[in-house]
């Protein structure tokens, strides 16, 4: 049928290969070529460019610098997380691909998104890698914590629906899509970090009391050459040998 029509529309064979020819160039010069995708080399920065243009539009800031706004409709439309890097660059190549704009608009955008991410890996590298994601409840407890600082109100549901191993992945996207200033994200970390560390020491010292006490100098030596031979601490040291010490008393009653 399609062929039919074309018959029709053209009147010679040299007209329809103008077309054919004319098509192809059309085509060709708005595809992104490949090597600008080079950049992507992982889960990570295939996920955050993923994540910025599945929530954020662009639009140009300058001749040839394109920024990101949530107030602007997303390039990519689909409600499907990339688990792989494979994934999310299917979902950039056809985002580009289909994108109904010219060449160097698209040029330009991806060479925006690739600053951005070198620059913020720059200021910022690897801001949750001292979260393990095999801890299940340092993965929430991070999770909830950026996700009530920064806000990301304008991220749809869908995007907050992660495994628990996308955890670190999806937190670098959030931050790193956050437009606040360098300082602002590196005192958030920081914050977040001690915030961790005093919950964690809480917990570790709930059943725990304090004694405060002096001991002559060489007992001390002696109680630190002990904590160090065993490879305990003072207060774990000071523990073995005052349990050791009662239950000695205690058979020793029995007897």
């Amino acid at each position: 049928m399609i062929l039919r029509e074309l018959n029709n529309e053209f009147k010679s064979t040299q007209e329809y290969n103008q077309f054919v020819r004319g098509m192809k160039n059309e085509l060709y010069s708005s595809i992104v070529p490949e090597k600008e995708f080079e950049w992507i080399k992982d889960y990570a920065s295939a996920y955050f460019a993923w994540n910025v243009l599945s929530t954020m539009g662009p639009y140009e800031a300058g001749a040839f610098e394109v920024n990101f706004s949530s107030e602007l409709k997303p390039l990519i439309k689909n409600d499907l997380i990339p688990e792989r890097r494979e994934d999310a660059l299917s979902a950039i190549y056809s985002c580009f691909d289909n994108w109904d704009t010219g060449l160097l608009i698209k040029s330009n955008t991806l060479c925006s998104l690739k600053k951005h991410w070198f620059r913020l890996n720059r200021e910022l590298p690897e801001p949750f890698r001292w979260i393990d994601v095999k801890n299940h409840k340092q993965c929430a407890w991070a999770f909830k914590y950026v996700m009530e600082h920064i806000k990301p109100d304008y991220m749809p549901s869908f995007m907050t629906e992660i495994r628990q191993q996308q955890v670190v992945t999806f937190l670098t996207a959030v931050l790193y899509s956050w437009p606040a200033h360098p300082d602002t994200r590196r005192l958030m970390i920081q914050r977040m970090k001690k915030t961790y560390n005093q919950n964690i020491f809480r917990e570790n010292i709930a059943d725990k009391k304090v004694i405060n006490t002096y001991v002559q100098k060489n007992i001390k030596e002696k109680l630190d050459m002990l904590a160090k031979n065993n490879g305990r601490k003072i207060n774990e040291e000071l523990e073995v040998i005052i349990m050791n010490a009662w239950h000695d008393a205690r058979y020793a009653e029995d007897k």
